[in-house]
């Protein structure tokens, strides 16, 4: 191993200082695109939440007339204080940002969970003031409860395990990464300092 010109000459060919941290930060780059475990296991919970609702909303619109005719009145002439719709459509639409901010956007922060978290919680508290759920037997009790439920599951899921659990897996991988790689950033540090 010799220098010259500013040029570090090893048995693997001449490389400057500047690719070996670039190539260093590249390889760090790549480990962190992999999807962590329990990041995994959200994205499986928010799956679960749509799911679930959806069967339950399925349950509840073959109790009575029949599905083709609960549809027609749950879906085509919605109301508000009658139709569980609403909460179907409000899983649609809370598991659809969770998943595009935390799955295809990889976003290391509570602040997308919390939003839906919110507005969840807001329209469903309105949703059993207002309407009148509560006469239309079991499932009208049982859709707001398990979805409200559900999103504060999610919420503490991500808050709670998630987001501290992948933070610490990234200390620990920049630890033993910087670690493996120190005798090249030492190298580099002495290139950059002879000239």
């Amino acid at each position: 191993m010799q220098f010259q010109n500013g040029v570090l000459d090893t048995d693997w060919g001449h490389v400057p200082g500047e690719s070996i941290r670039r190539k260093l930060s590249m390889d760090l780059q790549s480990t962190r695109r992999r999807v962590s475990d329990v990041r995994r296991t959200f994205l499986l919970f928010v799956t679960f939440d749509v799911l679930f609702i959806s069967l339950l909303w399925i349950v509840e619109l073959n109790i009575g007339n029949g599905l083709k005719d609960n549809i027609i009145r749950e879906v085509t002439h919605y109301n508000f204080k009658n139709s569980l719709f609403d909460i179907f459509c409000l899983a649609v639409a809370r598991s659809t940002l969770l998943l595009l901010a935390y799955a295809l956007f990889n976003l290391r922060h509570w602040w997308m969970v919390a939003v839906t978290t919110f507005c969840s919680s807001a329209f469903l508290l309105a949703k059993v003031i207002m309407s009148k759920l509560l006469a239309q037997g079991a499932m009208g009790c049982v859709l707001p409860i398990i979805s409200f439920l559900v999103a504060w599951l999610e919420t503490w899921f991500l808050d709670f395990k998630v987001l501290p659990q992948e933070a610490s897996d990234e200390a620990r991988e920049l630890s033993l990464f910087y670690s493996a790689h120190q005798p090249f950033a030492l190298l580099t540090i002495g290139v950059a300092c002879h000239h």
